[in-house]
């Protein structure tokens, strides 16, 4: 520049001038030219910053929304069909996949199996193909070994799949489910195939996977107290107390809708003999098998109860005085035709005695109608035994 100035400059409207003046505007906007393409360069580049930067914050706050999502769902329920639904829904949205690909929770039972408790966007091959599934079994079988599983693709014909399908290419994310230092249960994710999980998006699964396994097993405590609080430990059947809440709630409905509602209370005959004969575990089995038929025989709707000792009492909605004796001496005679086996495989025979009441016959409160049934049922042993008593007739 400085040697354009002590150059002698041409006359003023020359051809010289001019073509040095031409010169000159042509060499400034080719310099603003330059100037404007890198100021578009960096313009788009902040734009590629800004997106990145908001795609980054998108994602942190998805993971942030998990883990609220994830310990409410732990902190308000503990019941596991509810619990699954809140974490599979937090944990579908923590990565931008368009609610398509599969994810689910695997639980290990202490047989060794491993149950699907939970699922999203899962064919029902794989369904049916992993019902009998074991820790061991396939990818999933061997997170629940321990080890955390990350494939970048893998085909649905692979051998490490229990029975292929038609499932695209998909990459895995399967993660052990810890409780007190064992395995209950595995997470799995089918994610597209080489897809790269950010170091965030991996710590944030392994946090919830910890917490959830957490929960899997309060779960699991709470389902035992809450059977234990409801049903009789050696029957299976509803338990003395649940009895009366089951009663209570059938007779507000009888009430509502004056649909009839029957009860009928069972009680073995002799059991004193069967338990001084062949010992109490021999009894406790004969309790057991009787229990089982006669859940086998009940409705869906009705309702098989151990009110104790070896009284037995079913609650039948839906049920007026003819029905209801009609069913009890279906029963009688369905008991005294079987034979059940005691602890040494001994076969022997029971029979019972059955008392029936009906609403609104006999009852207005779950007290009339117990007693109803109880004075149905005492007179049936005093005629004999073996048969069926109803509104003070017996029969057999």
């Amino acid at each position: 520049m400085n040697g354009e100035r002590d150059r002698p400059q041409p006359p003023h409207g020359s051809q010289e001038w001019r073509l040095c003046r031409l010169e000159r505007e042509n060499r400034l906007l080719r310099q603003g030219i330059s100037q404007g393409q890198r100021m578009k360069e960096l313009w788009r580049q902040a734009m590629d910053d800004l997106q990145a930067a908001n795609d980054k914050l998108a994602r942190r706050n998805r993971r942030l929304a998990t883990l609220q999502q994830v310990s409410a769902a732990i902190s308000a329920t503990i019941e596991q069909e509810e619990l699954f639904r809140h974490i599979i829904d937090a944990m579908a949205r923590l990565i931008d996949l368009e609610g398509r690909w599969p994810l689910g929770i695997f639980l290990v039972e202490p047989d060794g199996t491993m149950r699907l408790a939970a699922h999203r966007n899962v064919p029902d091959h794989f369904i049916l193909a992993h019902q009998k599934m074991r820790v061991g079994d396939c990818l999933c079988g061997r997170a629940a070994r321990g080890e955390l599983i990350i494939t970048p693709r893998c085909q649905a014909k692979a051998s490490r799949h229990i029975a292929p399908g038609p499932m695209p290419e998909h990459g895995h994310l399967l993660l052990p489910l810890y409780a007190k230092e064992r395995v209950v249960g595995v997470f799995f994710y089918y994610l597209p195939p080489d897809l790269t999980l950010t170091k965030a998006e991996l710590e944030t699964f392994q946090t919830v996977s910890y917490q959830l396994g957490l929960a899997i097993d309060n779960a699991r405590l709470y389902e035992t107290v809450r059977r234990l609080s409801i049903y009789d430990p050696l029957t299976g059947l509803f338990n003395h107390g649940q009895f009366y809440n089951l009663l209570a709630e059938e007779l507000s409905r009888h009430q509502r809708t004056g649909r009839p509602l029957s009860l009928l209370m069972l009680d073995i005959d002799h059991f004193k003999k069967v338990n001084d004969t062949y010992g109490h575990r021999a009894g406790d089995a004969v309790l057991q098998q009787l229990s089982g038929l006669l859940k086998k025989q009940a409705r869906a709707i009705d309702r098989v109860c151990r009110y104790g000792g070896e009284e037995l009492a079913l609650i039948l909605p839906e049920t007026d005085r003819e029905a209801a004796r009609q069913t009890a001496e279906r029963l009688r005679r369905h008991v005294e035709k079987c034979c059940f086996a005691t602890c040494g495989q001994q076969e022997i025979g029971v029979t019972v005695s059955i008392g029936a009441a009906t609403c609104p016959d006999a009852a207005i409160s779950a007290e009339t109608l117990v007693n109803a049934a109880d004075r149905a049922l005492y007179a049936a042993k005093r005629a004999g035994r073996n048969r069926v008593c109803s509104n003070g007739s017996c029969a057999r």
